[in-house]
């Protein structure tokens, strides 16, 4: 097959899109993302990474409105919400509309979507590249227990291993990361993609902190955590805070927000640099 030529930079700058996804409000939170993604080309990221969803939203702020598909089980405290009313194929509606902006903008791009396929949803993530092509499609493997048994089915699809010109790259969607080892072997990865809407009932300080370094060192390889952010009354821990990690674990940039909007930008080494 066709191997993609190795940049000769010795650096490449990468974005992590930290954003709010409106519970549902799929073309309002699709050009809110497009916003982004046009901020983040504009300053030279050649990578931009989206959070888990960012295009359908995940939950409501108050994580009482969750989606739900007929026939599975839901916590009552939960309001359910069909899931096939903004659920879609690969390739469909969504990855084309990101996959002109990538082509466009030059910059390889993934997005967080709910995919239909069948009679089931997936916790979906689609890598576009610069030539508009799908490059990566990764389904979150294993659906967080407390709110996507209501909707998601685990996915079956080998793990992302996309050939850049910057190096290899993987895909992990939010609690995919507890797991992660299952997914990829120490040194098969330059950067780690990992979107996310994490959630919290206590302060996250122990995964941003520690165990998302741990993996980057683990592997061997940077992390872009891509994380969504909440209102500000939200009554939740573990929004924005979006972070770059180098390999060694080293935080590259974070954002020093929970409840505001922004880009997260990092240069990092190309694989051939190190």
């Amino acid at each position: 097959g066709l191997r993609t030529a190795m940049s000769t930079a010795p650096a490449v700058t990468v974005a992590a899109v930290q954003m709010r996804s409106a519970f549902g409000q799929v073309e309002a939170n699709a050009a809110r993302l497009t916003a982004w993604v046009h901020a983040a080309a504009d300053a030279g990221a050649s990578l931009v990474v989206a959070p888990e969803c960012a295009v359908p939203g995940y939950a409501s702020d108050d994580l009482r409105q969750v989606w739900h598909a007929a026939g599975r089980p839901i916590d009552p405290w939960f309001r359910g919400r069909d899931v096939m009313t903004a659920a879609e194929p690969v390739p469909g509606p969504t990855t084309d509309r990101f996959a002109r902006l990538a082509r466009d903008r030059g910059v390889y791009l993934l997005v967080g979507l709910i995919e239909k396929s069948g009679r089931d949803a997936y916790n979906a993530s689609v890598l576009l590249s610069p030539g508009g092509e799908i490059v990566g499609h990764h389904r979150k493997r294993w659906p967080w227990p407390a709110v996507e048994p209501a909707w998601a089915t685990p996915g079956d699809l080998p793990p992302v291993m996309c050939q850049t010109p910057f190096g290899r790259v993987g895909v992990a969607v939010c609690y995919d990361i507890h797991r992660v080892k299952r997914l990829y072997r120490p040194g098969s990865l330059w950067t780690l993609l990992f979107p996310a809407a994490w959630v919290d009932v206590e302060p996250p300080d122990l995964h941003f902190d520690r165990r998302f370094p741990a993996v980057a060192r683990v592997l061997g390889c940077h992390v872009v955590f891509a994380n969504r952010c909440l209102g500000r009354g939200a009554r939740w821990f573990g929004s924005g805070e979006s972070t770059i990690y180098h390999a060694d674990g080293r935080v590259a940039a974070r954002s020093p927000e929970r409840f505001e909007e922004g880009l997260v930008l990092a240069e990092l080494p190309t694989a051939d640099a190190t």
